[in-house]
């Protein structure tokens, strides 16, 4: 976890050490501290994966894509005008023997995903990285798009919360891309 407190925000490094494969989830601009993290642990990125379009701060997605020539995964439903692999609800991703299943999650934004972890083998996922969705104390803002969106935005939130969220195991390891003192 990478927590830049100034923003309140964090993100992540996720993978399976005996593999050494890993995926960035939400980077700041500031990629140096995941690349010297990955390569001081003898890892290797695979993918830098974002959960939603951030308000908040720019994405070092792309930057770590060029440094490191791995591949960008992005909302299918955000229809980026850069090379990137569009992810869906279900969508699979491979880091040896952990696996990241992409879950659908709009209403912070609308084309809003969130990723959920586990080991192969396993029946269920352990951990959620929920990116904007769900954030310390609360759900995250709705309003940040305009006024014209804040009721369609809510209810796409609402249904997040109530259909996909809260059916998942009250043991699910939460982690949020915005934390305290975030401006989301």
């Amino acid at each position: 976890q990478f927590v830049e407190e100034g923003l309140g925000n964090s993100s992540y490094l996720v993978g399976y050490e005996e593999t050494g494969q890993i995926a960035a989830i939400d980077p700041q601009r500031d990629v140096d501290r995941y690349m010297q993290c990955a390569e001081g642990l003898g890892l290797q990125l695979r993918y830098v994966l974002d959960t939603h379009l951030h308000n908040d701060f720019i994405s070092g997605a792309r930057e770590m894509a060029a440094q490191a020539g791995i591949t960008v995964g992005a909302s299918a439903e955000a229809r980026l005008a850069f090379d990137h692999l569009p992810l869906s609800n279900g969508t699979l991703i491979s880091l040896g023997n952990v696996i990241i299943r992409v879950l659908a999650t709009p209403g912070h934004t609308p084309e809003h995903i969130s990723f959920l972890a586990m080991e192969t083998g396993k029946q269920e996922s352990e951990v959620l990285f929920s990116g904007g969705a769900l954030i310390v104390g609360g759900a995250a803002r709705t309003d940040l798009l305009g006024k014209e969106m804040i009721g369609y935005l809510t209810r796409q939130l609402f249904h997040t919360i109530h259909e996909k969220l809260l059916p998942l195991s009250d043991d699910m390891v939460v982690y949020p891309t915005h934390g305290v003192g975030s401006f989301c």
